[in-house]
């Protein structure tokens, strides 16, 4: 069946779970985009809670190279489903994805300081110390003239965190 007369059946069959899943994996295998978001902002008018649909949305977007619009698409799903773990992690990993794509960018520019202390602050927030400790050793090849100074505060701060980790494990 055709795309156009699949959805006017979901259209007019709104309660049909059957007939949306059927035009929602139609519009996976096209991989036609504007197919695909026609169909999902349908879909999720009447199933806002099916959260492994939001990251298929997010997941087509992505692979068409439309990175900002995948964010767009976990950032709604999150919104209609805020207790859905898979979704906020997926999301998440989208987001650390911009970090790394940015660093292969404008990582090695000779003023990246702020892009590498972002990125070792979000890590850091997240007490990711071991992350850390590598990612500030990328830092180092950047000859960036930021290094130094942000790398005593950083190697203080992962080190002292480390140090609780390790401490804390050992009293359990």
């Amino acid at each position: 069946m055709s795309f156009s007369k699949l959805l006017k059946k979901a259209l007019d069959n709104p309660t049909e779970f059957n007939v949306w899943t059927t035009l929602l994996d139609l519009v996976e295998k096209q991989q036609n985009i504007d197919h695909a978001r026609k169909a999902f902002e349908n879909f999720f008018d009447h199933f806002p809670y099916c959260y492994g649909y939001w990251k298929k949305w997010a997941d087509m977007e992505r692979h068409k190279g439309n990175k900002e619009e995948a964010l767009n698409v976990y950032e709604k799903g999150v919104k209609a489903v805020p207790l859905s773990i898979d979704l906020w992690t997926a999301y998440l990993d989208a987001a650390v994805d911009l970090y790394e794509e940015a660093l292969e960018a404008a990582g090695l520019e000779f003023r990246s300081d702020a892009l590498w202390e972002h990125y070792i602050g979000w890590e850091t927030s997240h007490n990711l110390c071991l992350v850390v400790a590598f990612t500030l050793s990328r830092y180092a090849l950047s000859y960036s003239p930021g290094w130094p100074p942000i790398h005593r505060r950083r190697t203080e701060i992962v080190f002292d965190h480390c140090y609780l980790c390790y401490s804390t494990r050992i009293r359990w």
